[in-house]
This record gives C-alpha cells, sequence and structure tokens, in this order.
C-alpha cells in the first residue's frame, strides 16, 4: 500500500512541476536518475520512513505465546 502512495505522490509531484516548466520540456524523471537534492526528498527519506515503519511494527508485533 505505501509503494502505491508513493508512486501516486511521485507522479502527482511531477504533474505539479510540469505545470511550471516550459511549454514542450516536461519530463517526469524516473527515480534512479535524480540526483541531489531531488534524490532525498523523493527516494530516500520517503523509502526510510516507509521501512522504519515496518520495522517498527515488525519488532512491536505480538508473538503467539
Amino acid at each position: 500500500m505505501a509503494t502505491v502512495i508513493w508512486v501516486a505522490a511521485y507522479v502527482w509531484i511531477g504533474g505539479i512541476a510540469c505545470a511550471f516548466a516550459a511549454p514542450g520540456s516536461c519530463d517526469i524523471a524516473l527515480p534512479w536518475t535524480l540526483r541531489g537534492d531531488e534524490l532525498v526528498a523523493l527516494v530516500v527519506l520517503p523509502a526510510s520512513l516507509v521501512l522504519g515503519l515496518v520495522g517498527a511494527g515488525f519488532f512491536t508485533a505480538r508473538r503467539p505465546s
């Protein structure tokens, strides 16, 4: 579910960026082609947030006794 939300948000942000781009120059960059601040904001932070939540859920899950 988190992956679907991330993909939708990534495309939405790309669409907003296209709204402010010059006509004919709108390309949504693929995640593995990003560099610098864009990579951190659009790939690294969401991935670390999802992995952190999954890890917290894994470690706090109730185990059958």
